[in-house]
C-alpha cells in the first residue's frame, strides 16, 4: 500500500520502486484519473520518451 507520510511525501514500496526503475531523488510524474480512482506514476525513462516525441 502507498501512503503519504507527514511531511507530505509519497512512499511507494520497494517492489513497486524497483519494478519502474526509480532511484532516491528521481523526479516523477503522477497522473490522476479520477473516473477509474488510479494514481499513475510515470517514471524518468517515460518522460524522456515523452519529451523526446518518440511515442507512436
Amino acid at each position: 500500500m502507498t501512503m503519504i507520510t507527514k511531511d507530505g511525501h509519497l512512499q511507494l514500496p520497494a517492489l513497486v520502486r524497483h519494478r519502474i526503475g526509480l532511484r532516491t531523488g528521481d523526479r516523477i510524474l503522477l497522473a490522476a484519473d479520477v473516473d477509474q480512482q488510479t494514481l499513475t506514476v510515470y517514471p524518468p525513462a517515460v518522460l524522456d520518451v515523452l519529451l523526446a516525441g518518440d511515442l507512436p
